[in-house]
């Protein structure tokens, strides 16, 4: 059985021996070392206007952890997401994971941790080691790093989503409002 989210874990590995510490730096070539590993993004490059805002992007879309327990059910899955407003640098690197089947959650938090554990030990100097615990835990936190901030998200609005977010300081791409206890950076 194919699994996608195991070429988004082999993916950030890859990439951890081809960048620096600094991951913003290098947008477009982070995403093409993520294609060129399995993970179908599309090259680093500038969204269709809308609104006047200018953006930059790339994103692995939804990939699939585990099959569906139900036809009537969709299936877990896990993404990453690039963005930014310079075509130089990235400002938010967004993983997140959308529970949809219960039957499967167990598997899905587990790839969610291994997956955003490697992606903080492999890109992110600074991270405090409580951080790292509460992606253990899955404790919503935020922290103040050497980068700017990382963010541990939970959602449960329709579905249950938990999100790492690792944004770039003084960034001003737009990202979706952290709950409450995420907002509290220290």
């Amino acid at each position: 059985m194919k699994r996608p989210w195991i070429l988004l874990a082999v993916a950030f590995i890859c990439w951890s021996n081809r960048l620096s510490a600094d991951v913003f730096a290098t947008p477009a070539e982070v995403c093409a070392i993520l294609t060129k590993q399995g993970v179908e993004l599309p090259l680093w490059n500038k969204l269709p206007s809308g609104g006047g805002l200018d953006e930059y992007f790339c994103g692995s879309g939804l990939q699939t952890i585990t099959p569906s327990s139900s036809i009537k059910v969709p299936a877990n899955n896990i993404a990453i997401y690039v963005s930014g407003k310079h075509k130089e640098y990235a400002e938010l690197i967004e993983l997140t994971v959308n529970i949809n089947d219960n039957k499967n959650r167990d598997e899905a938090i587990k790839k969610f941790k291994i997956t955003a554990k490697t992606l903080i030990t492999k890109f992110s100097v600074g991270v405090p080691q409580y951080f790292m615990n509460n992606i253990q835990t899955l404790k919503v936190t935020c922290a103040l790093t050497d980068f700017g901030k990382a963010i541990i998200d939970y959602d449960r609005s329709a579905i249950d989503s938990y999100k790492l977010s690792l944004v770039r300081a003084n960034a001003t791409v737009l990202m979706d409002e952290p709950s409450p206890p995420a907002k509290k950076c220290h």
